[in-house]
Formats: structure tokens, sequence, C-alpha cells
């Protein structure tokens, strides 16, 4: 049954919906204004699993679960201000679709354009107020206890009304809880806007992939470039040149600001976009007082004196982990006693304990990974990675990033 103008239907938790009118379409799915209820305004996103010839899409399975992802993540998110509410939703449906609190106003596209993808930029002052206000809600997913990471910050996925900004489809976000897998492969990214390590996948991804989608944002808005469609705003890919080449208007700072946010590597950026504003509204960035470990751009404090070990294992309640450790790791990859952080008066060592799918390091200074033997010991230096498992062929699989102050 695939959704139209004029058709009335029935959600899950009982709203009578109205379909008014198609409102956009993409590669997923139709988008539709309706009413519920006492016709309040709403916005109808159904999947679409059909492709050009009218057949089931070969990617039918792919665009219901992103559906279903965005549901469950509106759901627990609950109300914001700044992010849509879920109303009501039927995932039996064929095609299954979602209501939600209709947003009003128009994306930066819209806002901004003056012609066939030509755009006039903000004023320096007026992408600093956006970005501030587009932080704050990505302040509030990240901060969940259960973290989630939008995945596809960019300027048609962020809505302006007045002094408002809101931000809308979470068909591509990741969460930690359970039902949601973030250990996948899929690849869902905007070109221009998504950070390279999501070509990687799920498993690559984490709170700093949304610091580079503010930066990239932050870019378009400076200079009206759309960097879906823009290669002369690269120097390679994903290496992003200076915003002032093309408005020169702007202020070293702010250069440095989405330079620094737009790097490729995770751990050369803002390591949360609280850090990402702190820097925008001019405040000095502090570096790491101490010695930390840091997962996913959380940090870990590492307080064991020389002679002194740490052990990092499988989060208890899953299967397999037994023992209690200093740090856990939410991760079917990880072992119940992974590695073991050994602290000599030279500095720091890295044990791996025997684990089932094998430990690596990142050496920073040589850019190269070695993978460890089982119950290897190796050292460690500030900007080293630890990969609690890793493959020959895939690479790294949970990262930690080592950092210690005390040694450059």
């Amino acid at each position: 049954m695939k959704l139209k103008e004029g058709m009335k239907v029935t959600g899950k938790r009982g709203n009578y919906i109205a379909i008014k009118n198609k409102i956009g379409e993409g590669g997923f799915g139709s988008v539709f204004f309706a009413e519920y209820g006492n016709e309040s305004p709403c916005v109808v996103k159904s999947a679409n699993i059909w492709d050009h010839t009218g057949a089931v899409s070969t990617y039918k399975d792919i665009i219901e679960k992103k559906l279903k992802i965005e549901r469950e993540i509106l759901d627990r998110v609950g109300e914001h201000p700044q992010i849509p509410t879920l109303i009501d939703y039927d995932d039996h449906c064929s095609p299954p679709y979602i209501a939600t609190s209709f947003i009003q106003g128009k994306t930066f596209y819209e806002r901004m354009e003056v012609g066939p993808n030509k755009y006039t930029p903000l004023t320096e002052d007026q992408a600093k107020t956006y970005i501030i206000k587009l932080i704050d809600v990505i302040e509030y997913l990240h901060n969940l206890s259960k973290p989630v990471v939008h995945r596809d910050i960019k300027p048609a996925n962020i809505i302006t009304h007045a002094n408002k900004l809101s931000l809308i489809d979470f068909g591509s976000s990741v969460a930690e809880w359970e039902g949601l897998d973030i250990t996948g492969k899929t690849r869902i990214f905007t070109i221009g806007y998504g950070a390279p390590e999501q070509e990687k996948g799920r498993s690559a991804v984490d709170i700093r992939t949304d610091v580079y989608g503010v930066g990239t944002t932050l870019f378009f808005l400076l200079t009206g470039k759309d960097l879906r469609y823009n290669d002369e705003c690269y120097y390679a890919p994903y290496e992003l040149r200076p915003p002032s080449m093309f408005n020169s208007s702007i202020s070293k700072e702010m250069n440095d600001i989405v330079l620094k946010a737009t790097e490729i590597f995770p751990e050369d950026r803002f390591q949360s976009v609280t850090e990402m504003k702190n820097a925008i509204k001019g405040e000095k960035l502090i570096g790491p007082q101490k010695t930390t470990l840091q997962l996913g751009g959380v940090g870990y404090s590492i307080d064991i004196r020389p002679g002194q070990y740490m052990l990092i294992g499988r989060e208890e309640g899953l299967k397999g982990a037994k023992k209690t450790k200093d740090l856990s790791i939410s991760s079917k990859y990880v072992s119940d006693i992974h590695v073991r952080l050994e602290r000599d008066r030279f500095g720091y060592w890295v044990k791996d304990m025997y684990s089932k799918n094998g430990t690596a390091i990142y050496m920073h200074e040589e850019g190269i990974w070695k993978q460890l033997e089982r119950g290897q010991r190796w050292r460690i230096y500030n900007g080293d990675k630890i990969s609690l498992g890793y493959d020959k062929k895939r690479g790294p699989c949970i990262e930690l990033l080592f950092r210690n102050p005390e040694v450059t």
C-alpha cells in the first residue's frame, strides 16, 4: 500500500493521520505533509521500497531498517525543542512509515539559495550563532547515557525559523543501545559532508564524526560553496582548502576552527562538539591534563603509578564477561580481559591478555599498525592507539587513543 496524497491511515499508537501532499522524495523514502488527530500538522516519512521499474528494491531490507532506526532513536530521545517528536508509526505496513511533529522553517539550502547550486554566504557572526545552536542539540544527543551519533550533519538536515534551529533526519544515526546494531558495515553518508571514517561503516564512527559534519556545514555557511559539487574546495579527498580562499572576510580564528573540525583523522579534530563550541566562543582550548584513554571522543583517566596496571575488557553483563576490570567496553569483539595497561618509571606498556580477536597498536610516529602476538607486551607513546580486535583485511576494531601530556 503505497502512501498517496488524500490517503488516511491509523498508526500503531492509534493516531488518525490524513496524508495531504508530498513535500520531498529521495532514494530511501518519500516525505508527506499530513494532519493527525485534531488537524495538527505533522510529517510522514514512508520507506521507498520500490525501484524505478516498480519492482521491489534490492535494498528493501536496508531501507526499512533505516526507517526503523530513525523511529527507535526518536522514540528514545523523546521530546526536545530542536528535534522532531515521534507521533506514530507502523512497522508492518507495506511500506512502513513514521509520523513526526512538523518543523516549520527552511533548510540552509533553501535559506541561502540564489540560483541553481548558487548560495549567498552568511556573515561570520550569523554563521557562529547558527552553529552554536546546532552544537547545542548535538551535545544533547552525545551526552545521553547511551550517546546518539547523527552521522548525517549537513545543510539539508538543518531547519531554521526565526531564531530557532532544528536537526532532522535520524535515519543514518547510530546509538549504543540494545536492538540497534552499531557494528555493521553499512556505509551511509553524504559525499562532501560525511567524514572519511564513514566509508569504513558504522564500526568506525564515533562522536567525532559529527564534529566533521559540523565543520563541513560551517564551511558551507561561510562560503556558500555546496561541498557535494565543488571539487575546487578540496586539496585532496576529504582535505578541505581554507574557507578564506572563497570568502576573504573570514577571520583566521574561524578559518582554523573549520580546518581543525574537518581533519582527516578523528584524533586530530576537536574531540567533542563542546570543545568546538568553546573555540567558536573564543575560549582557550585546554588539552588533557591527565593521562587518558579516549574511546569515541570520551576520555577515561588513567590513574596508575609505576609498578601498577589496569585491566581493560568486555563489559559485565555481556556474554563471556566474568572478571572485574578497570575499563569496560560494550562490544562483542572485546575479550573478557583483553589487554593490560602497565606503567613503569619510564612510561606505559600494553600487554595482550591472550585475547581471541587480537590486539594492535597504531604507532603515531611511524604511522603504521603493529599487530601484537598473543601475550605480547608493547611500549606506547602519546598519540598511539590501541585496537581491541584486529583483522589484517578489515583493520582495527575498537580503537582507544592514548594521551600522555607529560610526553610529547
